[in-house]
């Protein structure tokens, strides 16, 4: 599997019947190592595909906020901020610990083999 097909696949989930959540992953991301994180501007050129190795069977997309979908289908929108791991081939809500303790508390599990996702805010403090 490549990251843009892992990509496309959650994109599929999330926002179904539009390639929405791929595209503005694709242009807003930097490839971090194990996750990609979003910024506040476009690239020209979309992150780098690559191979990635293995099964996956649920990923974690962390937000600062609830995403709001609809959001991710302006081309000009740039603050949906979104971390999307792919270090972790069968997530779940305790990865996200790190994550929230960066501010992204919202959790998304994405089930790729149930194609669903469920959403749930981080609310553990954090030490």
């Amino acid at each position: 599997m490549t990251l843009y097909k892992l990509i496309k696949m959650i994109s599929n989930i999330l926002t179904p019947d539009t390639d929405a959540f791929y595209r503005y992953v694709l242009y807003t991301s930097d490839d971090v190592g194990g996750f990609l994180r979003t910024r506040f501007c476009r690239w020209d050129k979309p992150v780098q595909d690559k191979e990635l190795s293995g099964e996956y069977k649920r990923v974690l997309v962390a937000s600062a906020a609830p995403i709001k979908f609809e959001d991710l289908m302006v081309t000009d929108r740039t603050d949906v901020k979104l971390q999307v791991h792919y270090n972790k081939r069968e997530a779940c809500l305790k990865d996200a610990k790190w994550d929230a303790s960066l501010c992204y508390r919202y959790i998304y599990i994405i089930d790729l083999q149930e194609k669903t996702y469920s959403m749930e805010k981080y609310e553990k403090q954090m030490k």
